[in-house]
Parts: structure tokens; sequence; C-alpha cells
């Protein structure tokens, strides 16, 4: 029995928990979209051109040595 009502107040937090969770995630949904977002792709974009060309010389590196 006391396993059963431990079941049932574990069950009753994560219900809570996730309540909880749910109203957060609709609250950050009706918030504007950051201005941020916009310089984080920029900055990203970046990285994956570095990464690109560093990928062309190892490449090319690679055949050379061949």
């Amino acid at each position: 029995m006391e396993e059963l009502t431990a079941t049932q107040e574990e069950m009753s937090r994560k219900e809570r928990d996730y309540l909880i969770r749910i109203a957060e995630l609709e609250q950050k949904l009706k918030e504007p979209a950051r201005g941020n977002d916009w310089a984080m792709a920029e900055q990203m974009q970046e990285t994956l051109q570095i990464q690109l060309e560093a990928l062309k010389i190892t490449q090319a590196e690679l055949s050379r040595k061949r």
C-alpha cells in the first residue's frame, strides 16, 4: 500500500512538473523572436566556411602526399 501511495505521489509530482514546463514553453512561444538569431546564424555560417576551407586544405594535402 505504501508503494502505491509513493507511486501516486511521484506521478503527481511529475505531472505538476510537466504542466509547469508546458506553461514555460507556451510563454516562450509568445515572446518575440530574438534579434540575435541572425548574428548567431552569421557566426555559424562563418564557422562552417572555415571548416569547409580546412577540409579542402586537408584533402589537397592528402592528395599531394599520394
